[in-house]
């Protein structure tokens, strides 16, 4: 192999973390029963911050969020209100070094650029098992 032909690495990753390899991750809930067919849910999500890429430097944020959902079961039906993200975190999913793709800033570098998950969250949901 020609060694020349490799592209220098922009930064020394030694002893750094793989892309989207946080250190912890963590969902936590439970099931609350008010009566036989009533029940209340609450989660927790946790993810510690992490390296969106091995191309750059950007990391996202660590974050908590907090779900909740209201349960009414009958017989072999549900129905189920939410709430996700309660608290409305904005949480980054993925994250882009700075780059230049704007020709009305004449193509001058600006970054980094992240995408978010949803923000608050409401819904209802309904099943039936069928037997």
């Amino acid at each position: 192999a020609d060694l020349d032909a490799i592209p220098p690495i922009p930064f020394d990753m030694n002893g750094r973390a793989f892309a989207h390899s946080p250190e912890y991750q963590l969902v936590i809930g439970n099931n609350f029963f008010v009566t036989d067919n009533w029940s209340v849910n609450a989660q927790i999500e946790a993810k510690d911050s992490f390296y969106f890429s091995d191309r750059h430097e950007v990391k996202s944020d660590h974050y908590a969020v907090l779900n909740w959902g209201l349960n009414y079961q009958q017989d072999n039906w549900q129905v189920n209100l939410f709430i996700r993200n309660v608290s409305d975190e904005e949480i980054e999913t993925r994250g882009f070094g700075s780059f230049a793709n704007d020709p009305r800033d004449l193509y001058v570098s600006k970054g980094p650029y992240y995408q978010f998950a949803a923000p608050r969250t409401f819904g209802i949901s309904a099943s039936v098992d069928i037997e």
